[in-house]
């Protein structure tokens, strides 16, 4: 090979290498994007597991504390609205009020991030409500339970929390928010047993009784309520 054939070949690479190197860094930056992404859905697969157990009663509960290590490292709804499940049963387990009130407040923080990056999520909504009662910001957790029921009426997921939540508001519900937590209650009184809730009727007229709604859940289960599913 002649030295004027070499010659010709490095200018030609010379002459492309600005092309070839503006179409490589594109590859290389979603090569590396799609990394991130694998190794972040794996250190952060425990959050996954325990919103399934929480929420879904599906496969078995990862340790807490681990959990709580692991707030999520990209902008993904679903793992910042299990971040703050995780953080809320934290807060209702923790026995020292100062504890309690630091994890309640970074739980308000992780679903309000959660809702902001995915706000149509009828299980996180339910959530912020229920830690906006826990703080003691009513109005936000009747926002939040309406927003709850509007995505996802019919959550038979749902009905436990939203049931309670609905009792313990009702008199500041509309007549329609109302209606649906109804709905909810008669769903509880036909509930066959799950191992999260094992006598789903019993702990209904249970909690009832404990804040004072044992009537009004009476009233409601006898009365006949046709759009119930």
């Amino acid at each position: 090979m002649t030295n004027a054939v070499l010659a010709g070949r490095k200018a030609g690479w010379t002459t492309d290498a600005p092309m070839r190197i503006m179409l490589l860094l594109p590859a290389l930056v979603l090569l590396w994007l799609g990394c991130a992404h694998v190794i972040e859905g794996v250190r952060a697969w425990p959050l996954t597991q325990y919103v399934h157990a929480a929420w879904w009663q599906k496969g078995a509960t990862p340790n807490r504390q681990a959990v709580l290590g692991l707030q999520p490292g990209r902008p993904d709804g679903r793992a910042w609205s299990a971040y703050g499940q995780a953080l809320q049963d934290a807060a209702h387990l923790a026995r020292k009020p100062a504890l309690r009130d630091r994890y309640l407040q970074s739980a308000d923080a992780a679903t309000r991030k959660a809702l902001s990056l995915s706000p149509a999520q009828a299980a996180t909504w339910a959530r912020f409500s229920l830690i906006a009662l826990n703080r003691g910001e009513r109005r936000a957790a009747v926002d939040g339970l309406e927003r709850s029921f509007a995505l996802a009426p019919n959550g038979v997921n749902l009905a436990w929390p939203r049931a309670k939540l609905g009792l313990y508001l009702w008199d500041e519900l509309d007549a329609g928010t109302q209606a649906a937590v109804a709905r909810d209650l008669h769903r509880l009184q036909r509930q066959p047993p799950t191992p999260a809730l094992p006598y789903p009727a019993a702990a209904l007229h249970r909690y009832a009784r404990a804040i004072g709604r044992s009537g009004l859940v009476v009233t409601i289960i006898g009365q006949d309520t046709s759009g119930a599913h």
